[in-house]
C-alpha cells in the first residue's frame, strides 16, 4: 500500500543523506513517522523500535535551542507511548512524559502548536 511505498522512498532517501548531511534530520524523520503509521496499521512491533532508534537519532541532531527540537520530542515520546500500551513498560511512559514537558516548554503561549503539546502531555499523563 501507500505506507509500503513511503517506507522505501523514505529508506532511499536516507540513504542519500550519510551524517552530517543537512536533510539527515528530515529524512530520519520521515521514515520513522512512516514505520509508526505502518505500526499502527499492522501491529509489527520491530517497525516501532526502529521509528523509536531514527526517532533518538533526529533528536540527537536537534539540540537544545534548534528550532525542530519540539518536534522531534513530541515524535519520540509519542512513540514511546505506543511501545507502553504494548508492554507496559514504566520506563517508556517516563521518559515520554519528561519529553512531552520539554517539548511544551519549547511552546509557549502563542506558539502555533502549543495546543497539540499540551493534549500530548495530558495524554499521556
Amino acid at each position: 500500500g501507500d505506507v509500503e511505498a513511503a517506507i522505501v522512498l523514505h529508506r532511499e532517501a536516507l540513504e542519500l543523506c550519510p551524517s552530517g548531511h543537512p536533510d539527515r534530520f528530515l529524512s530520519l524523520n520521515n521514515l520513522a513517522t512512516s514505520l509508526h503509521s505502518r505500526f499502527k496499521l499492522s501491529d509489527i512491533c520491530w517497525d516501532l523500535e526502529e521509528a523509536i532508534v531514527l526517532e533518538r537519532e533526529a533528536l540527537e541532531l536537534r539540540p537544545s535551542g534548534h528550532p525542530d527540537r519540539s518536534r522531534s520530542l513530541n515524535n519520540l515520546a509519542n512513540s514511546l507511548c505506543s511501545r507502553f500500551e504494548l508492554s507496559d513498560s514504566a520506563g517508556d511512559l517516563e521518559e515520554a512524559i519528561v519529553l512531552h514537558r520539554e517539548a511544551l516548554e519549547l511552546r509557549p503561549p502563542g506558539h502555533p502548536y502549543q495546543s497539540l503539546s499540551l493534549y500530548n502531555l495530558a495524554s499521556t499523563l
